[in-house]
């Protein structure tokens, strides 16, 4: 052997004939070297006219794919296309993985509820309080009741008893009634008053109830005088039988000893009540 090195990519080939009376030297295989150790020829892109092609049949040509996948045409024997459709599966279900959060392959089925998330919608930062009450702050209004509610989100109606809800169109309050002052009379024919009035028959009220009235009347017709405190009795005007004129010197005098005398004028006999 002559000499023990080599140029790159080179290899120790017979030369010749391929007797044994040739000694191998190094150099580089050829073309017919390769051809003859694979029976065929290569592609040789450089050479692309001499490669020979190697033609075969194949029999059937098949498709395999999951459950939720259709498969159309499979096998194919002859000529044809292999589709794939997705299966038509139950209404309201979701692909996804097991319901028992163990890794494996996912399916088509229903949602359960370790799928939803942790719902923070109130202020105690779980889902669980929704089933109670939801805060003012959260949307809600704290409350259980309707009229609870309501009196949460209105304005305080604390010293407020008698006024009504009015806006400025931005804000909401309390407002008094600029209508028909406490204390006007009206005439009425029915047998009872009607819900804020009472009949002026001199009975005997509490100021607990009718705290603005007594501040109108106070002991004028009996009873305790006016102090702003609750609990006190106070008489109505007593017109059964009566006619109500105005008090004081007018074109004729009349006895107040036969008819009563009150600072209004009309013929009334309801007394109106305004809180």
């Amino acid at each position: 052997m002559a000499g023990n090195t080599t140029s790159s990519k080179q290899f120790l080939v017979q030369t010749g004939t391929g007797t044994i009376s040739a000694a191998p030297q190094w150099g580089s295989l050829a073309s017919g070297d390769v051809t003859t150790a694979l029976g065929f020829t290569p592609y040789n892109s450089t050479n692309p006219d001499g490669y020979t092609s190697n033609t075969g049949t194949v029999t059937s040509v098949g498709l395999s794919l999951p459950s939720f996948i259709t498969v159309s045409n499979s096998p194919v024997t002859t000529t044809g296309t292999l589709t794939g459709a997705l299966a038509t599966q139950t209404a309201n279900t979701v692909f996804a993985g097991p319901t028992t959060g163990a890794a494996a392959a996912p399916t088509f089925r229903s949602l359960v509820a370790a799928d939803i998330p942790t719902l923070n919608q109130n202020t105690t930062g779980t889902a669980a309080g929704l089933s109670a009450t939801l805060a003012i702050g959260s949307g809600g209004t704290g409350q259980t009741t309707a009229t609870a509610a309501f009196n949460a989100l209105a304005p305080s109606q604390t010293g407020n008893s008698g006024k009504y809800l009015t806006t400025d169109g931005t804000n909401a309050s309390w407002a008094a009634s600029t209508g028909i002052p406490t204390g006007a009379l009206f005439p009425y024919a029915g047998a009872t008053a009607p819900t804020g009035y009472l009949l002026c028959d001199g009975s005997s009220i509490s100021s607990t109830n009718y705290l603005a009235l007594h501040a109108v009347l106070s002991n004028t017709y009996g009873g305790s005088a006016y102090t702003g405190a609750s609990g006190l009795s106070f008489n109505l005007p007593d017109l059964r039988g009566r006619l109500p004129m105005g008090a004081g010197t007018g074109i004729t005098n009349f006895s107040t000893t036969t008819i009563l005398g009150i600072a209004l004028i009309g013929i009334l006999i309801i007394y109106k009540v305004r809180q």
